[in-house]
């Protein structure tokens, strides 16, 4: 490369915590160098030195070619590590020089992801007197530095002034602020070259491979801790229960280096087995020392390192996991672990086969926790969850076993034939078998679902859905001699059956070995092996029986939960329900009276209501017999329910162990349920369409031939319907009661209007909603009576005019504070189309109550008369002074039709 200015030649050698240039040390270049020395404030590991060009690198260098490739005897590159967050310092170094070196420019850039640059301090050694900077710029968002020094202004560049000894020409100092691995400071390519000046020019950098600048430092690691092994703890056990081998599963072992970055295992790790023994003979080689060979092996067809993928089966001994790893900054870790299977415990309990030469079923469902029992013992005890039974299946002590397995009728049925451990190899079986298609319908058959047989050979594989029977031989292939080689002595899974349940049957045998035909047996070296273990010498004639099947659905018919009033008139409820029964269960579960429990609660307002306990929330806490009622003939379908709540709680423990529930309450709230529909007078044209006013309703509730009545209020929400009457619909809880008879008035607005109620559903109904001239008793509130006179008269009339043109808003829900309320149309105004309200109803009156329904002959109407003129006098004495004003037009001292005339008249002119 050549310079810009003066003839040089530029190369530099990258160097690790120190240039010191010595002649004659391993660390300096004999002339003509700049280096960078990169180093961590923590100085993790030793960095290398500036090298000769063709010397050995120091440690922790590796030498490159101009293009970085490995070359032994070229320029040096070196590795630098640090902490995340630690500082990084970086020092320009001048090597020593032929001639005087008066300054030098450097053009510098760093990795800005992996380091935040901090400061640069120029000579900082005072070892040169180069005091005349021509540029020092730094960029941090582009991660670039220029700089520029000389001597200083009038300085000769000689002998003198000069320095041949080199020095640190200038610091830089970063954080650490990421990243795993990066060039960290280099050179710049592209720009005016790096160099030193001399009294003749540009000194030629050497010291490196050729003419060229060094190649940037390679690699600044950033490491924010030591690697992490996943390593599996230690672990000491006995064999599983009818095996030699021990199964253990532990995560892959792994090490993360770098912020999580996965390195391979390569070399890492080792896995040595060392065997377990008694004896020296027990060691393939070396002695037997504290139960173990003192010289590791392989077990036949045992990869070792297949284990470090997550382990698997191992064999009685010690298996050693030793594995170790230094990352590039010397952060050094292990992993060290042992597995060690004890071998075989003779007093285990398999819950398969335990006795040798054994040919059994294994039954179970897909939930872990259906367990079959053991295979038959003979005349010893029959393990936990299975009984012994003779050979026709009676119960008795020292017979054969069989278990007890419980399956969901939507679950799978799994059975697997087992082999046991032999007294010689086992080369293949002959099984014949039958299951009970009344409860089991066939799926599938799953050969060697273990992978622990070499049977490959199917022989005959038949099976029969419609006897239920199954047939199958198995033997090693053809050519492949039955011996120990080929054999199996250790037993395991030769066949898996799979079931579908068809119906929830009580007892059935499941699967069972088939008491004709050819016998089931298994192979070996000199033909059949006696099969033992099992009642007689034989095999086990059932080892599934019996079988119990539940539905998944509860077995209860229960009924729903219920809460409403007592029905109209009376304080009781009448609820029917379908009678709670509990579906046959082999006739073992008892009755549902024994099974069930019935409490009541009654209703209550205070504490003296409940004959024990509190009232709480309007019940009574703690539950009593009511006087003549039997709670559990409740059971058979419902009945009459007294105020309160009755609770039903039922409960049954299966054949199978399961509990399934019933619990269901019937509540009565003690009150009658009104249902009143009500239309106020025609032509609320206020209301606008989809709109709503809200009105206080009062009601009177009364037996027809007089008695006690109860009088009850309400907010009623009004809208339009299409004949353009406003309707609402009050739903009232009522004192239980015989309410006959029921009158509905508007306080604010209205006369009153009586009707009689009907039954449905058990609740009053009636309909305010018929016309006055039609005769009918049942009409809608008649609007016009504002001082609750009960008549339309010259009264509201003076009222109204009074309030003319107010604004009081549609609505007068209960609690209402005004005296009057004149907005009958409900638009929020009173306006003309008030008044004609009054006008239209003019001499109207309530409905003389109840005995207007209840007798043929009825009131005409209420107490008083209808008032159709009035002195002001008289409304001053009424409180009405400032409405008499206003209601006598004419000023005549009367107030009566001639003035409704005229004010009418008015407002209609006043309109237009």
């Amino acid at each position: 490369m050549r310079a810009r200015f003066g003839s040089w030649i530029g190369l530099g050698c990258v160097a690790m915590l120190g240039c010191t240039f010595a002649l004659g040390q391993n660390n300096n270049n004999p002339g003509n160098s700049v280096c960078l020395d990169l180093r961590g404030a923590s100085d993790l590991i030793a960095t290398g030195n500036c090298t000769a060009a063709d010397s050995e690198c120091a440690a922790g260098e590796q030498c490159t070619d101009n293009d970085g490739d490995p070359l032994n005897g070229a320029m040096c590159m070196a590795q630098a590590c640090a902490g995340l967050g630690e500082e990084i310092v970086v020092d320009l170094e001048l090597g020593s020089t032929a001639t005087a070196a008066c300054g030098a420019q450097a053009f510098l850039r760093w990795d800005t992801a992996a380091l935040q640059f901090v400061s640069i301090q120029l000579d900082p050694d005072a070892e040169l007197n180069w005091n005349l900077v021509f540029a020092n710029t730094v960029i941090p968002s582009l991660g670039t530095i220029d700089l520029a020094v000389a001597l200083g202004i009038g300085l000769l560049c000689n002998d003198v002034n000069g320095t041949f000894d080199g020095g640190t020409i200038a610091r830089v100092r970063f954080i650490a602020i990421g990243e795993c691995e990066t060039f960290g400071l280099e050179f710049r390519d592209g720009v005016i070259p790096t160099s030193v000046s001399g009294a003749m020019g540009s000194i030629p950098i050497n010291g490196c491979n050729g003419d060229a600048m060094p190649t940037p430092i390679d690699l600044l690691n950033i490491n924010e801790a030591a690697p992490i092994w996943n390593c599996p703890e230690n672990s000491v056990d006995i064999a599983d229960c009818g095996f030699e081998t021990r199964e253990v599963l532990f995560d892959p072992i792994i090490v993360d280096d770098c912020d999580g970055v996965d390195v391979t295992l390569d070399g890492l790790c080792s896995v040595e087995f060392f065997a377990a023994c008694e004896i020296e003979m027990d060691c393939e080689t070396g002695l037997c020392v504290d139960g173990y060979c003192d010289a590791p092996s392989v077990p036949a067809g045992v990869v070792l390192d297949d284990y470090l993928d997550g382990g698997g089966l191992f064999y009685p001994g010690r298996t050693e996991f030793r594995c170790s790893f230094t990352n590039s900054c010397g952060q050094a870790s292990s992993c060290a672990s042992d597995i060690v299977n004890l071998g075989v415990d003779e007093t285990c309990d398999d819950n398969n086969f335990n006795l040798p030469d054994s040919l059994c079923l294994d039954l179970r469902g897909v939930d872990p926790s259906n367990t079959a029992g053991d295979c038959p013992t003979g005349q010893g005890d029959c393990a936990d969850g299975a009984f012994c039974v003779d050979e026709d299946l009676m119960p008795t002590n020292g017979g054969i076993c069989v278990s007890n397995a419980c399956f969901a009728t939507d679950d799978f049925v799994i059975v697997d034939v087992e082999l046991g451990p032999t007294s010689e190899p086992a080369c293949g079986a002959r099984l014949a078998l039958e299951w009970d298609t009344n409860a089991l319908q066939f799926t599938e058959i799953a050969p060697w679902p273990d992978d622990e047989h070499d049977w490959t050979m199917v022989v005959e594989n038949s099976v029969d859905e419609i006897a239920g029977t199954i047939d199958l031989t198995l033997t090693l292939p053809d050519g492949v001699p039955c011996d120990a080689a080929n054999g199996t002595v250790n037993g395991g899974t030769i066949v898996r059956l799979a079931f579908t349940p068809t119906a929830s049957s009580c007892d059935t045998f499941g699967v069972a070995f088939r008491a004709v035909g050819p016998p089931s047996a298994v192979f070996g070296v000199a033909g059949d092996l006696a099969i033992t273990g099992c009642e007689g010498g034989g095999l086990p004639v059932e080892t599934s029986a019996p079988l119990r099947l539940y539905p998944t659905e509860s077995l209860w018919t229960c009924p729903s939960s219920s809460t409403g009033p007592a029905d109209h008139s009376i304080q009781t409820r009448e609820v029917f329900f379908d009678p709670v029964t509990l579906a046959d269960d082999c006739g073992t579960l008892g009755s549902v009276a024994d099974l069930c429990t019935v409490e009541y609660f009654p209703a209550c307002a205070l504490d003296s209501d409940c004959d024990l306990g509190t009232c709480v929330g309007q019940l009574c806490t703690i539950p009593t017999q009511p006087v003549g009622v039997d709670l559990l003939a409740y059971l058979d379908g419902g009945g009459d329910f007294l105020p309160g709540r009755t609770r039903f709680d039922c409960a049954v423990t299966t054949e199978c162990g399961l509990l399934d529930t019933c619990s269901f309450e019937i509540e009565n709230d003690g009150s009658n349920r009104m249902e009143l529909d009500i239309a106020l007078s025609p032509a609320m044209l206020g209301i606008p369409d989809g709109g709503t006013i809200t009105r206080c309703i009062e009601f009177e509730l009364g037996p027809c031939g007089g008695g006690e009545t109860v009088t009850l209020s309400t907010d009623v929400v009004f809208s339009m319907d299409p004949d353009l009457s406003a309707h609402g619909l009050a739903i009232l809880d009522v004192p239980a009661g015989n309410w006959l008879c029921v009158s509905a008035v508007d306080p604010a607005h209205s006369l009153s209007s009586t009707c009689p109620t009907i039954s449905v559903g058990g609740l009053f109904r009636a309909s305010f909603t018929g016309a006055p001239d039609a005769g009918d008793p049942c009409h809608w509130l008649v609007q016009g009576d504002l001082n609750r006179s009960g008549f339309v008269d010259i009264v509201d009339y003076t009222i109204l005019s009074g309030d003319y043109l107010s604004a009081p808003g549609p609505n007068t829900a209960c609690g209402f504070g005004g005296d009057f309320h004149a907005d009958f149309n409900g638009d929020g105004l009173v306006t003309l189309a008030d008044i004609l309200f009054v006008m239209f109803n003019f001499g109207e009156f309530s409905a003389a109550g109840c005995d207007d329904v209840c007798s043929p002959i009825a009131a005409n109407s209420p107490g008083g008369a209808v008032r159709t003129s009035i002195s002001v006098r008289e409304l001053i004495e009424m409180g009405l002074a400032r409405q008499a004003k206003i209601a006598d037009v004419n000023r005549d001292g009367v107030v009566d039709s001639r003035d409704i005339g005229m004010f009418s008249l008015r407002a209609t002119v006043g309109s237009r």
